[in-house]
């Protein structure tokens, strides 16, 4: 980095002073620069002919960064997707911040069929909650919304792609966040993770928004959906995370 941070100016030096003697010294160079002082002075003679131009121009830049946005955005949700995992909500939520589930739904759904366990026979699952918080800008002051999710104990074993960057982990039944930096490559990167029970406790909340689990193979899923279906205690949407 160092090496490059001596390179680049010279290179700058040296194009400054190559460029101008081409343009100066050279018939080529001279032809260019006639080329375009022509092309410039004529500008207002053809004023609507360059403004089309320049509108055209203006169009195509503004649908490529679209179509850049857009296919952006979609490679950061193909990497949070999965067959293996599944997403409870309660019926008829379109997402996690219009679902509630309390605590007994929560503890029938962790009990059902088809959700797999770790080495340690503890169930690879994790009840969530989602708040949006209001947050100064650093660059600017303005607020900005900022997505926290109180998840499990047990959700870095459902998330294996999480990893501190530096810092580390929140600690379990305190009131904070992750202490550091977090990747994932999905869209968890726009979130800030703490414990879900801190979490509630912290806006008065009682209850879960949603549960997350591996599944024991992909087609356990409609043997979980019917047993799920099948409780008149509960009234939930069952999916997997990549049909979400």
């Amino acid at each position: 980095m160092a090496a490059l941070g001596i390179t680049l100016p010279l290179l700058l030096a040296a194009l400054g002073v190559v460029l101008p003697g081409w343009l100066l010294l050279t018939r080529s160079g001279r032809q260019s620069l006639a080329i375009t002082w022509i092309g410039l002075a004529t500008v207002p003679e053809r004023l609507g002919a360059t403004s089309v131009v320049v509108g055209i121009a203006g169009v195509v830049g503004v649908l490529v960064a679209l179509q850049a946005m857009a296919a952006g955005f979609a490679a950061t949700l193909e990497a949070a997707r999965r067959d293996d995992t599944v997403l409870v909500l309660r019926a008829g939520a379109n997402a996690e911040l219009s679902s509630a589930l309390d605590r007994p739904a929560v503890t029938l759904i962790m009990q059902a069929p088809g959700i797999a366990r770790d080495a340690r026979d503890v169930l690879i699952a994790s009840a969530e909650i989602v708040v949006v918080a209001n947050v100064a800008k650093r660059t600017t002051g303005t607020d900005a919304n900022l997505e926290i999710r109180g998840v499990g104990p047990d959700v870095w074993g459902l998330r294996p792609q999480v990893r501190i960057a530096s810092g580390r982990r929140f600690t379990p039944g305190r009131r904070e966040l992750i202490v550091g930096v977090f990747a994932s490559g999905d869209t968890h990167e726009s979130e800030v993770w703490g414990d879900a029970e801190s979490l509630m406790a912290a806006y008065r909340r009682n209850g879960f928004q949603s549960v997350t689990a591996r599944l024991t193979t992909p087609a356990a899923i409609e043997h979980l959906r019917a047993a799920l279906a099948a409780d008149p205690r509960l009234r939930v949407d069952v999916e997997t995370t990549r049909a979400y």
